[in-house]
């Protein structure tokens, strides 16, 4: 086996060295003069090689010192690291210089770095990190000029807001401070009380089955009265093995006053008010108020199961034919349907029952219709059978 030598000769040495990926430059300390450069310091201090005398800042192609020629602040025991751009280039290098002893002679060492991809790397960085600063600030503008608010929850035994929008404490009347140190206590304090199980219940719902979940609730604004709202939630993911929760509110007490308003309107109009959805010769009801259960003297529930495979059954069987008859020329005509017929009473007794209705959609195979149903007294029954057959008699 060769024995190596602990020292290289001095051929070898300089090999080794223009092979670093270092630029290394010796030059005087009183005159600058360059006393040597590696092939990496060949590249930046190409001039003037082989040339005697010449100054480190002539190398490099200039007339005055240049930062790498300078020694300020430098010994023999520090070896400060500095950056400077060269423009010639426009690239970036890295500078750690100190004072050497060569011969008994102090002389000024420098080893310089291209930095350039590393430098322009951070840059890069600093340029996304901005403009995601930007982006997230724009996204927090729309997210807080949404009309209600937008929050994440992650659950567990209990739900805890992670990320909540200004327009969720806007919801209540509440600062966001206030809104803050509500959920120090609950994250549901501000929902009424018998609301709460029943969007916890929904809530979970949406983690479970990580689908679309819907719940309309109300809250205790800050002034004392009852805000309606309306939550849709869906499950987004896991943090620190928790589901989280993305929920979007809305303001719903105005539409809530006009539907209580609206069906209070309704259900005070003699009779009741239906609308149905027409497939296959079938009346699918889609909407009743309640008086067209008080009709039959029936529950809300026991209607909707009445009528829930097609209103037609709830019409007395002698009477079916004849009103289908008068459904199918409406329905062709788009004319109005003027009709009466006959039902069952919860007690049992055949009633009396006027139908005024019309299709809204055009004809085809599934069409709204509305209907306005009204009760017969006797007098009122026989006034429309004479009717009927002067109607009769005059076609």
């Amino acid at each position: 086996m060769r024995e190596r030598k602990n020292i290289l000769p001095d051929d070898q040495m300089l090999t080794v060295l223009d092979h670093t990926p270092v630029a290394i430059l010796v030059s005087g300390i009183d005159d600058y003069e360059v006393i040597y450069r590696n092939k990496q310091a060949e590249k930046f201090f190409s001039q003037k090689q082989g040339q005697a005398g010449v100054k480190c800042y002539e190398a490099a192609g200039r007339s005055t010192p240049y930062p790498y020629c300078e020694m300020d602040n430098l010994s023999e025991a520090e070896n400060p690291v500095r950056r400077f751009h060269f423009p010639e280039d426009n690239r970036f290098y890295q500078r750690r210089g100190k004072i050497i002893n060569l011969d008994g002679r102090p002389e000024h060492i420098e080893y310089i770095l291209d930095i350039t991809e590393v430098q322009r790397e951070k840059e890069n960085v600093m340029a996304f990190k901005e403009e995601l600063e930007k982006t997230n600030e724009r996204m927090q503008f729309i997210i807080n000029t949404v009309p209600g608010g937008i929050a994440i929850y992650k659950v567990s035994d209990i739900f805890e807001t992670v990320y909540f929008s200004d327009g969720v404490p806007e919801l209540t009347g509440h600062t966001v401070e206030e809104y803050k140190k509500s959920l120090d206590e609950d994250t549901f304090q501000l929902v009424y009380h018998e609301d709460k199980e029943r969007l916890l219940e929904t809530a979970r719902e949406g983690v479970k089955t990580h689908q679309m979940v819907s719940a309309e609730f109300r809250k205790k604004h800050k002034d004392g009265h009852i805000v309606w709202i309306r939550a849709q939630a869906k499950w987004i993911g896991e943090e620190e093995g928790y589901p989280l929760l993305h929920c979007v509110f809305q303001n719903i007490s105005d539409l809530k006053a006009a539907q209580l308003e609206m069906n209070h309107l309704v259900n005070s109009i003699p009779g009741g008010i239906a609308s149905y959805h027409i497939e296959k010769e079938r009346f699918i009801s889609t909407y009743f108020s309640d008086g067209v259960a008080e009709l039959s003297g029936h529950t809300r529930s026991e209607m909707e199961e009445m009528v829930r495979e097609d209103a037609f059954h709830i019409i007395y069987e002698g009477d079916r034919e004849r009103v289908a008859d008068k459904v199918k020329e409406a329905l062709i005509s788009g004319e109005s349907l003027d009709v009466s017929y006959r039902m069952r009473h919860k007690k049992g007794n055949l009633i009396w029952i006027h139908l005024n209705g019309r299709r809204i959609d055009p004809l085809s195979e599934s069409i709204r219709f509305y209907a306005v149903f009204t009760g017969m007294t006797a007098e009122s029954r026989l006034f429309e059978s004479i009717a009927e057959i002067r109607r009769m008699e005059s076609m």
